[in-house]
This record gives C-alpha cells, sequence and structure tokens, in this order.
C-alpha cells in the first residue's frame, strides 16, 4: 500500500512494504529527488537496512548456542508494516516481531519509522524498541538512491568535512579485511561513470554528518544528514543515473569474523524495554 504525503509544492509516497520511501518530488522545480527504482537495472529506492546491514559470513550467524539465516540487509526490506499514525505531512509505521521473524532473528522488537515531509526536505526518523526480557542485539542501516537527473553532466560526491578514508570493497560475498587509501584530507569524490565498476564503496567511521550530492556546476545541491552514523557506503549500477548514499551503523562480515552476533562490528546492545533512535534527512539546498 502507498501513503502519500504532501507539504507546499512537495510530494512524498512511501510503501508500506519495507517501509520504503519510493518518491520524493519538488514540485516546483519539476524533478525527483528520489530515484525512481527500475526493475531492469535496481528496484529499489531507499531500503531499510534492519536487524543486519549487508552480508553475513555464510549467510548466517550464531547466538545463544543456535545458528541462525539471515539474508542481505535483514527482514524489515521485505516486511508489510502497520500503518499507526498519520497526517497530510507525516506517517508512521512499525514493524512488530512475530512467530516467524522470531525463526531468524530470536528477539522480541518493535520498529517505527516516521517520516516527516516539509517544504524541500523530508526526515526519516527511527526508534527500535527491545520488547524482550533480554538484551536485543542488532543494527541498522539506510540505502536511500538519489537521482542525477542527468547522467552525462558531472556530478560529485562532497563530504562536510575533510575526510581521510580507506574503501573497503565487497570481494564474492565479504568485505575486504583490509582497506585501500582512498580520500587524504580530501571532500570530493566525483561520480564517474566507472566509479562503482569495481562495486560499492564502504568507509569506515567518517567524520562527516552531512553529505551532498553536486551538480550543474555547484548549482544544484541535494544533502544527506546521517544524524551520525559512522560508516557509509556510496554505490550505483554502472552509467545509471543515481546514487546511493547509505548511513551505517555497521557493514558486511569480512572473512576474519567469528559468526557470533554478539562480536559483529558495530552491533548495538539494548536493554529490555530501551529504545534507540536515529535517521536522516533528505534536502534540497537553496
Amino acid at each position: 500500500m502507498q501513503i502519500s504525503l504532501e507539504c507546499g509544492k512537495w510530494k512524498a509516497s512511501i510503501n508500506t512494504l519495507g517501509a520504503e520511501l519510493d518518491r520524493l518530488y519538488d514540485g516546483e522545480a519539476g524533478e525527483e529527488i528520489l530515484w525512481q527504482g527500475d526493475p531492469d537495472i535496481w528496484d529499489g529506492t531507499a531500503p531499510i537496512l534492519f536487524p543486519i546491514v549487508g552480508r553475513l559470513l555464510n549467510g548466517q550467524y550464531r547466538y545463544g548456542g543456535n545458528s541462525y539465516c539471515m539474508e542481505k540487509h535483514g527482514i524489515a526490506r521485505k516486511s508489510e508494516f502497520d500503518v499507526i499514525d498519520q497526517t497530510s505531512n507525516s506517517v508512521t509505521m512499525r514493524l512488530c516481531s512475530t512467530e516467524k521473524s522470531l525463526e531468524v532473528y530470536p528477539f522480541k522488537f518493535e520498529l517505527d519509522v516516521t517520516f516527516i515531509l516539509s517544504q524541500s526536505m523530508v526526515s526519516v526518523d527511527y526508534v527500535a524498541r527491545n520488547r524482550g526480557e533480554g538484551e536485543m542485539l542488532f543494527t541498522i542501516g539506510s540505502h536511500p538512491a538519489l537521482n542525477l537527473h542527468d547522467s552525462h553532466a558531472p556530478y560529485y560526491i562532497e563530504f562536510e568535512k575533510y575526510e581521510s578514508l580507506d574503501v573497503y570493497r565487497i570481494i564474492g560475498d565479504l568485505l575486504e579485511t583490509s582497506g585501500k587509501p582512498y580520500l587524504l584530507n580530501e571532500r570530493r569524490i566525483e561520480l564517474t561513470p566507472d566509479r562503482f565498476d569495481e562495486g560499492a564503496l564502504v568507509f569506515k567511521n567518517i567524520k562527516s554528518r552531512k553529505i551532498n550530492v553536486v551538480g550543474d556546476g555547484g548549482e544544484w545541491i541535494v544533502s544527506l544528514d546521517t544524524s551520525g552514523a559512522p560508516h557509509l557506503g556510496l554505490w550505483a549500477m554502472r552509467g545509471a543515473p543515481y546514487v546511493c548514499i547509505e548511513p551505517w551503523f555497521s557493514y558486511d562480515d569480512d572473512a576474519e569474523v567469528s559468526g557470533s552476533l554478539e562480536d559483529k562490528p558495530g552491533i548495538i546492545k539494548l536493554a529490555p524495554s530501551s529504545e534507540f533512535t536515529t535517521g536522516y534527512t533528505i534536502a534540497k539546498e537553496k
């Protein structure tokens, strides 16, 4: 089911399947800010990654003496959310644990996702709650794809702060154990046609909270605020007119992980009856 939001000349829509933002439209400029999805290229738009980010070693993890299988990026993106509150410019959707989810993720949880549309911006806020009696282990990430309106025009990623970062690549189904130098006190990555020929760029422990996509000689700027997520993925299919800016609290397994969920890098440990909040915003700069 699609939920539509409006604020002034801006429009957004969200699919209750995965609580996935699938449209962000600037009516004043007549521009789709968000990639619209194409099954011949990539049919996603902005999936939510929960309760894991990326791939698991051999597609599984251990917890409490048992092994569990889980697909890449977890269960939320393929689950139906319930609408629990809605106004003309906002909606809150909720995913709760079920008997089926407990077979692959043995924790009782609630995940609320709230979308608030204002003129020139949408905020996406997450609240994860532990509804079990023991500690809840999880991580979370976002995967929004921003439209590039002219695939022949120069675009680049601009970090808020100067960054010195190694890049990690996915080799096979696992992350490289060692990164390679990529940025040295730099802020920009040009989005050349071959930028993602070797797959996604994964950066650990970034300093920047705000990341821009810039085009038209610096005149067109769409900004994503990560809310302080420590890790970042950048990705697109070759030549496709979008770029995914992905704030993550964890990342794919590498060959050296123990396989235990407690040891997964970036795992969040949430006490019973507690909650964890994060999210992101997408804004068009004036």
